[in-house]
């Protein structure tokens, strides 16, 4: 108990201790995005370069010492049962644990790997096994995260989950559906205030779901950069930090 208070105040000293109310730090956030205009307006056209030169394959890379991450564009077919994710087109398989605690091998034993497979083509000795129909089709990207490793714990809810969650979801503005794996029921309903303002859409505990879940894109595993801090220079967007700061504290008492 004694150190969940602890945690709780150093989170709450981290997030919520601005003298601004949410009206004057938007009002900054503001600010910040009209003095840098220009630079969004370059990285936008980047990523339409980049979309266009890997339009459909799955770009798997660490973003940091703790964190890796899978960008999947074209036909993206979800299968949560199966922990498997069907990518056309795709050269090779890969496989990823969406938790942001990768240099920690007790806390990965208690997180899925998800595998990324080619719709068509040969893995190891075996063909690939042919993607199922689409039974649920969404037009905004998917985001596969999870909440198993050492959530529960209120320092690692905010720095192994929401932060790098926030970092990597908050640049779709809420047009985004969130696929969580390992899936704690309570875990999602104490952060549902976090979770809500991160996405429009319903949450799906993927690993029990029946449904053949198609996107036009796929993000998988949020992005870590530092203990429960944003580098705003190096999120997508370049977004405020001035926003992680409304967002993440909004679920605090």
């Amino acid at each position: 108990m004694l150190l969940s208070l602890c945690a709780l105040s150093f989170i709450k000293a981290r997030f919520c201790s601005t003298p601004y109310e949410y009206e004057e730090i938007k009002k900054i956030e503001t600010k910040s995005k009209s003095e840098n205009n220009n630079n969004f307006n370059i990285i936008d056209e980047v990523g339409e370069e980049e979309e266009d030169d890997d339009s459909g394959e799955a770009t798997c890379h660490a973003t940091s010492r703790r964190s890796d991450t899978c960008d999947a564009r074209g036909d993206v077919r979800v299968a949560g049962r199966s922990k498997t994710v069907h990518v056309r087109p795709l050269r090779r398989a890969q496989r990823i644990k969406p938790y942001a605690r990768k240099h920690d091998a007790v806390a990965f034993r208690h997180v899925s790997e998800w595998a990324l497979l080619p719709s068509r083509a040969a893995i190891a000795a075996a063909p690939a096994p042919a993607p199922a129909a689409c039974t649920v089709n969404q037009s905004v990207p998917a985001f596969l995260f999870s909440t198993g490793g050492f959530t529960g714990n209120l320092f690692h809810d905010y720095t192994d989950v929401l932060v790098p969650i926030f970092i990597s979801a908050y640049q779709f503005r809420g047009a985004v559906q969130f696929l969580v794996t390992d899936v704690k029921p309570w875990w999602v309903h104490k952060f549902e205030k976090i979770l809500k303002q991160l996405t429009n859409f319903d949450i799906v505990d993927v690993d029990a779901d029946d449904e053949v879940r198609c996107f036009p894109r796929l993000v998988a595993g949020p992005t870590f950069h530092k203990e429960l801090g944003v580098n705003a220079s190096k999120t997508p967007g370049g977004t405020p930090s001035s926003s992680s700061k409304v967002v993440l504290c909004s679920a605090l008492p």
